[in-house]
């Protein structure tokens, strides 16, 4: 059986992968991000529950999307995908039902918006 790596795209046996595929691979690698630096763009705007790492997004985004393509996030939270997809040239669109995560979401991608050149 041949190998996969993992380069500009993942690819197995001189092959590109198929979107199942390339998601069970990621989902087979190290998704602990808890101990890297996430406090950079806006992600440490506001504090929210069961946010996760925006290094998680980001991987999944990355690998799965082209630059330019649409990630939808149909449970935002504080936006931390949308963000994600925004500053590795995505387009974002999010929908969450707290108004609180509306507000929170819409402010942290604003202030990248405002500023194109996120800390990092």
């Amino acid at each position: 059986m041949g190998h996969l790596t993992l380069s500009e795209q993942l690819v197995y046996r001189d092959r590109e992968l198929s979107y199942r595929e390339k998601l069970v691979y990621l989902l087979s690698q190290e998704l602990d991000f808890h101990c890297h630096d996430s406090n950079y763009a806006s992600h440490d705007f506001h504090a929210f529950p069961a946010k996760f790492p925006p290094q998680l997004p980001r991987k999944f985004i990355l690998e799965l999307t082209n630059p330019a393509d649409l990630v939808l996030d149909p449970m935002m939270g504080s936006g931390t995908a949308v963000l994600e997809a925004y500053i590795n040239g995505r387009h974002g669109v999010g929908v969450d039902i707290d108004p609180l995560a509306l507000k929170i979401a819409k402010a942290k991608v604003n202030a990248i918006a405002l500023n194109p050149h996120p800390r990092s």
